[in-house]
C-alpha cells in the first residue's frame, strides 16, 4: 500500500520481510523487544507496517545477527555512536576468536582420544604387597553389603593402584604406588576374592598383579573379578578444602561413642572454631571440646553418627585430619600417618 506523495510507501510486514531477508515471524520479535519497530501498527488489525527507510537498520541487525550478536548487544550498537559501536563489535569478534580457539582444541582432544590404542586387555603393575594387603583390608570396610557393589574396585591408573569401596553413603580409597605403569585398566573384586588378595599379599615385600577386566591374577594364582558397575568416584572427589582441622582419632571416635551412647539416636555435630573442634549431639549440654590444629574457613558439619564412626575406625594412627569445601560437598578425613589413605563422608542435614 501507499500514502499520498508527501510520504513514503508503508509496506506490509511480508513486502518488508522479503525485502530485507528476515522472517515476519522475527520481524515481529525485533518489535517486542524494541529493536526495530514498524513505521505504522494499525489500531485494529494489530498489522505491522514498514517504510523503506527502515531496510538500512534491518540490514544491519540481520548481519549482526549472522556473527552471533546478541539482541541487547545489538540494540546498544544501533542506539551509541560510532566509538561505541566499535568498541563493542571488536569485543564480540574477539571473544569469537577465543571460543572457536577453545573449540579447535576440544576437537584436537576429541581425535586424539579416538585415534588412542584401545584399552589394554591386561595391565600388569609390581606394587609393595604388605600396603596393597592393608589397603584392601582398611578400605573393603566401606563395601556395600549387597550386590552389585559388594566388593572393592582395583582402578589402576595415574601412577597407582587405587583400591575403592563404598555402599554408597560413604567411601574409602587407597593409593598404592606402582613400580612402573602399566596402563589404564578397573577390575571389581567380588568381597571374597578381594580378601583372598589381601591374604596372599600379606607377607610379600613386592608382588606383581596382571589386572584385567575379568582376573586379577598374582603368579599363578587368579582370582575371578566381577561385572564392574563400580560408580565414576573420581566425579565427586572434593576440589580445594576451604578449611581443615587436625585432631587425635581416639579422642574423636570416644566423643562420637559418648554421644551415641548417651543422647537419642540422631546425627553428630563437627563445631570448627579457632580454639577447636566441638563435638557431640545436638543438645548443647553433651558437647564436648577437642583441642585441634585448625586453619582456614571455620563451619559446623552434621555426620550421621554410625558412618562417623565406622569412617574413624576405617582409618589408621594417632591423628585424623577432616578438611571441607562446603556443608553439601563430600568430607575427606585423612590419617596423618598415611596420607595415602582417605574417607568420603558425607555430612547429613541439622536436625530441626
Amino acid at each position: 500500500m501507499a500514502t499520498d506523495a508527501t510520504t513514503e510507501p508503508l509496506l506490509t510486514i511480508s513486502a518488508f520481510a522479503r525485502a530485507v531477508d528476515l522472517a515476519p515471524s522475527t520481524l515481529r520479535y525485533y518489535d517486542e523487544a524494541g529493536l526495530l519497530t514498524p513505521a505504522e501498527v494499525d489500531p485494529r488489525t494489530g498489522y505491522r507496517y514498514y517504510t523503506p527507510d527502515l531496510e538500512r537498520r534491518a540490514t544491519l541487525i540481520r548481519r549482526m545477527r549472522e556473527v552471533g550478536l546478541s539482541v541487547d548487544a545489538m540494540r546498544l550498537v544501533l542506539a551509541g555512536g560510532h566509538d561505541e559501536a566499535t568498541r563493542i563489535l571488536r569485543a564480540h569478534v574477539e571473544g569469537a576468536h577465543r571460543s572457536a580457539a577453545r573449540a579447535a582444541a576440544v576437537v584436537d582432544e576429541i581425535l586424539a582420544a579416538l585415534d588412542a590404542a584401545p584399552e589394554p586387555a591386561e595391565v600388569s603393575v609390581t606394587v609393595d604387597g604388605a600396603e596393597l594387603a592393608a589397603a584392601l583390608r582398611r578400605v573393603g570396610r566401606a563395601a556395600s553389603d549387597d550386590d552389585p557393589l559388594a566388593g572393592v574396585l582395583l582402578d589402576c591408573a595415574d601412577g597407582a593402584v587405587t583400591v575403592v569401596a563404598t555402599d554408597r553413603y560413604w567411601l574409602a580409597l587407597w593409593s598404592v604406588p606402582v613400580g612402573e605403569p602399566g596402563g589404564d585398566l578397573r577390575a571389581f573384586l567380588p568381597t571374597v576374592a578381594a580378601r583372598a588378595l589381601a591374604e596372599l599379599l600379606a607377607s610379600r615385600v613386592t608382588a606383581t598383579l596382571r589386572v584385567s577386566p575379568g582376573s586379577v591374577q598374582v603368579d599363578e594364582t587368579e582370582l575371578a573379578a566381577g561385572p564392574d558397575r563400580f560408580p565414576a568416584y573420581r566425579l565427586i572427589l572434593p576440589g580445594r578444602a576451604e578449611g581443615r582441622a587436625t585432631l587425635e582419632r581416639a579422642a574423636l571416635a570416644a566423643t562420637v561413642d559418648a554421644a551415641i551412647e548417651e543422647g537419642p539416636a540422631g546425627p553428630v555435630r563437627f563445631a570448627v572454631s579457632d580454639s577447636g573442634v566441638r563435638v557431640g549431639g545436638y543438645g548443647d549440654a553433651d558437647q564436648v571440646m577437642l583441642p585441634a590444629v585448625v586453619t582456614g574457613a571455620t563451619t559446623t558439619l552434621w555426620f550421621a553418627a554410625g558412618l562417623f564412626r565406622r569412617a574413624l575406625d576405617t582409618l589408621v594412627g594417632e591423628s585424623v585430619t577432616v578438611a571441607w569445601t562446603a556443608q553439601d560437598r563430600a568430607v575427606r578425613i585423612s590419617p596423618v600417618e598415611q596420607r595415602r589413605l582417605d574417607v568420603l563422608l558425607m555430612p547429613v542435614r541439622p536436625p530441626r
